[in-house]
């Protein structure tokens, strides 16, 4: 199997464009002319660039300084490559420790907490780029839902996964607060809306039929769950 993995550039010269717009977010400003105050060196962790220089510019009508960092560069300490390079290790099968020592050997240390929040916060991204997808351009005619159960440091998560069953393709995959009728409901109507779905397919627990009813859609039972 080839997998070819597409990572953030990292770009160690500095950024010499201006913003279109004074980014003062305390003072809200209009201005669009900016002066150059200086180039300010940071260290980052990099499998192959360890510093960078960022541009700092001042607002000449509200005189607002801030940096512009290069590409593939934030506030963070390690570069979005880095980050990127965390998430893939554990997509493929990967533990937080192993992530960790991967990382290391490339000279990039970083803690499990750094590559759990990595993870987090490339979740948290990708659910907003799905549900505009599906906002915006997706149609799914019929939604097969099921919830599991997960362990996460002890202590017992639901979870629940909703696809496309015609497809088979997979819409989200999210955690839930609990697995009553409320929350399934909140769920379903939320789902309903954002694919505009005309049936779901799930288990025949009551909470499901409930929430169908509760979001306008029908339901139907999956035949995988009550034939054998």
């Amino acid at each position: 199997i080839r997998l070819r993995l597409q990572m953030p550039d990292v770009d160690a010269a500095p950024c010499n464009r201006p913003p279109d717009h004074c980014p003062n977010k305390k003072h809200p400003c209009s201005g669009t002319t900016f002066r150059r105050y200086g180039k300010p060196k940071k260290h980052v962790r990099d499998a192959y660039v360890h510093a960078v220089h960022a541009q700092r510019w001042q607002c000449t009508s509200c005189g607002y300084i801030f940096r512009v960092y290069p590409r593939g560069v934030t506030r963070r300490q390690q570069t979005l490559r880095l980050q990127a390079m965390s998430v893939h290790y554990w997509v493929l099968g990967m533990s937080l420790g192993a992530v960790t020592d991967a990382l290391a050997g490339l000279g990039c240390a970083i803690g499990r907490s750094t590559v759990h929040d990595n993870l987090r916060q490339t979740g948290t991204v990708a659910r907003r780029k799905l549900r505009a997808r599906l906002r915006s351009k997706m149609k799914v005619r019929v939604v097969g839902m099921d919830c599991t159960h997960v362990t996460e440091q002890g202590k017992d998560k639901v979870v629940m996964q909703a696809a496309d069953a015609g497809t088979g393709m997979t819409l989200e995959i999210t955690p839930l607060h609990a697995e009553d009728e409320h929350t399934i409901t909140r769920y379903v109507q939320r789902i309903a809306k954002l694919t505009g779905c005309d049936v779901i397919v799930s288990d025949d627990a009551d909470a499901f039929k409930a929430a169908a009813d509760a979001a306008g859609v029908k339901h139907q039972v999956c035949q995988q769950h009550v034939v054998p």
